[in-house]
């Protein structure tokens, strides 16, 4: 395995503008030749795969989420998911599921959801949340909210960050505003933009927590990225809103963050320096990656929010290349606890109410 690397995104966010970061935003010269060169080359080696629906899916993810080559597609990214879930790619059919189920990616229809969602694997956390919604609306039998919630239970603890969503939305309904607000924030970390939407509700109206219009705004641009339907809506008509973005690093000089952790009584607490950030990531993502495949590069990038009081309310990922290797659970090990960034960051700008953007790579060995 090559060297890891870490990059750090340093340039304002305009809501409604794409803000996936890459490894140009750094500044770092060689090193984003070096990303940008790897996924050209990762771009030639699927499109010459074009009847393996695998490669076919692999594009798609890199359409989705948009890259240095190519601008989010998503009308593109669909359609090329459901050419490999019709040649039975099993990501591409919990996309599809997901995609007719919420209308994100496609229009909703629960009728042809239903149709990729029964062909996704019985104990997949895909098929869990199905489970859920089926219980919850209805759709093959009689509503049971009690067995809604059990499913969406074990669908969230499998990784299924929509679940989280739903046991929000259950929360919120019930006017629990505090509980809603942790379960969306977990399903917003977990990659939902239906959770990051509801979270961002919260936040603009100071429900269940503090009110916070910049984290609302920022909340709204993710989800708006991902193809959520309310979030495009209220991204149009607030354009001129601006999310400042916090500077981690000029020339040798960096931004260091604290991670305090543990129990009240034994709690720990750690400096986060970008070296440190890319051990504890080296180590998790170890984890999960086993290399291989169609591809010889995985990356991850995600998007944190840092509050009025200097700590980070909710991290959210991005991009993650090729999908399902964890990214989130990653997320979760690092961040666990509480992270703090000091009052000014290194171009002396204030943190308060500000984001930043960070990732990494791994390259296997062709």
């Amino acid at each position: 395995m090559k060297p890891f690397r870490t990059f750090a995104a340093l340039t304002a966010l305009a809501v409604g503008l794409p803000h996936g970061a890459s490894a140009g935003d750094t500044g770092a010269g060689t090193q984003s030749d070096t990303f940008k060169s790897r996924i050209e080359a990762l771009h030639q080696r699927l499109s010459a795969r074009t009847g393996d629906p695998e490669a076919v899916a692999q594009m798609a993810m890199l359409k989705e989420q948009g890259d240095e080559i190519t601008p989010i597609d998503l009308q593109g990214a669909f359609d090329l998911y459901e050419q490999a879930a019709a040649r039975n790619n099993p990501i591409a059919i919990k996309k599809m599921c997901m995609a007719y189920l919420l209308g994100q990616g496609r229009p909703k229809d629960v009728v042809k959801a239903s149709g990729f969602c029964n062909r996704v694997d019985a104990k997949d956390a895909v098929t869990l949340f199905w489970g859920g919604y089926d219980y919850q609306f209805g759709v093959s039998g009689p509503k049971d909210i009690e067995a809604a919630k059990a499913a969406y239970q074990q669908a969230f603890l499998d990784g299924s960050g929509d679940a989280a969503d739903a046991i929000g939305q259950m929360a919120f309904d019930g006017g629990h505003f505090d509980a809603a607000r942790s379960w969306y924030r977990r399903g917003a970390s977990m990659g939902s933009a239906g959770a990051m939407v509801h979270l961002a509700g919260l936040a603009e109206r100071g429900q269940g927590g503090g009110k916070d219009a910049v984290e609302a705004a920022w909340l709204y641009g993710l989800a708006a990225q991902r193809g959520n339907t309310d979030a495009v809506i209220w991204v149009a008509a607030h354009r001129n809103i601006t999310v400042p973005k916090m500077v981690l690093r000029v020339d040798k000089t960096e931004t260091v963050l604290t991670h305090t952790y543990g129990p009240p009584d034994k709690e720990k607490t750690e400096t986060l320096t970008q070296a440190r950030i890319s051990m504890l990531m080296r180590t998790e993502v170890k984890r999960n990656l086993l290399g291989g495949g169609l591809s010889s590069t995985y990356f991850a990038f995600f998007d944190c929010y840092v509050r009025g009081d200097h700590e980070v309310d909710v991290c959210v990922p991005t991009r993650e290349f090729p999908l399902e290797v964890g990214i989130t659970r990653v997320l979760h090990a690092v961040w666990d606890g509480r992270v703090s960034v000091p009052e000014r960051d290194v171009a002396g700008a204030s943190t308060a109410q500000s984001h930043f953007v960070t990732g990494f790579e791994l390259y296997f060995d062709d």
